[in-house]
């Protein structure tokens, strides 16, 4: 009998997932200090000001090297790789943002850091001008990447993947687990949970219709996965949210 998945109202709640919070200003990395998979639920920009590393998560994998701005969306999970002897990184406070982010080459990135210096808003002002004339670049196109890709969309079966790919899916998922840290499965269903509470927050729509379109079989697995993601029930987070 061929491998099904799991229907989202039997699977098990998902173990919280560790989270980092990260402050404004410049950030030193000695050599060697990888940073294993976690969650930002803020959203926030990088400018990568020395080194060179590479980030696994929702957006894909992408190279960050330095004169590169990376965008962290809100509700980010991903591991980083460091690839140079250091890091020197300035990090810059974000608004809500419910893309999956990205790299950005190209842009004036020291006269945002002089900004910096000065005005943290005013820094801020002048990332937005810059990313909202940039298109990111686009993520390596291994096959792996690929997947995370296709894992977007929240609905799409693993079996389906794997006979596209052309892997047996206890193959795909070892791939895919060795690459990202964690399995297709688990992948998909974080991005349904990130889907539900960005829509939770910036929509006033009934959690069950939300449910529904970000891909969960019912209300109740959505708040696992919610609840998981954020610390807080659908009803509690959109309440966090009228509250400030």
């Amino acid at each position: 009998m061929p491998a099904m998945d799991m229907p989202a109202s039997a699977s098990r709640s998902p173990s919280p997932l560790p989270r980092r919070t990260i402050r404004a200003g410049v950030e030193r990395l000695a050599a060697g200090i990888d940073m294993p998979r976690h969650l930002h639920v803020e959203a926030y920009l990088t400018l990568v000001l020395r080194g060179h590393y590479r980030q696994l998560g929702y957006a894909g994998r992408l190279e960050c090297a330095a004169g590169d701005l990376v965008l962290q969306p809100s509700f980010d999970c991903h591991r980083d790789e460091m690839l140079s002897a250091g890091l020197e990184l300035l990090r810059l406070p974000w608004r809500r943002d419910m893309s999956f982010g990205g790299v950005y080459r190209g842009l004036d990135i020291e006269a945002i850091r002089r900004a910096a210096e000065r005005d943290v808003r005013e820094a801020c002002a002048l990332a937005g001008q810059a990313l909202a004339a940039a298109t990111p670049l686009a993520a390596t196109d291994d096959w792996t990447d690929s997947l995370a890709y296709r894992l977007r969309d929240g609905r799409t079966r693993i079996a389906a993947l794997a006979e596209e790919f052309g892997l047996a899916r206890e193959a795909l998922s070892r791939g895919f687990s060795r690459i990202y840290g964690v399995s297709p499965v688990t992948f998909r269903n974080e991005l349904r949970a990130r889907r539900a509470a960005l829509l939770i927050l910036s929509s006033d729509s009934r959690l069950c219709d939300i449910a529904a379109d970000a891909g969960f079989a019912d209300q109740a697995h959505m708040t696992r996965g919610v609840r998981s993601l954020t610390g807080l029930p659908p009803a509690s987070l959109r309440a966090s949210a009228l509250a400030r």
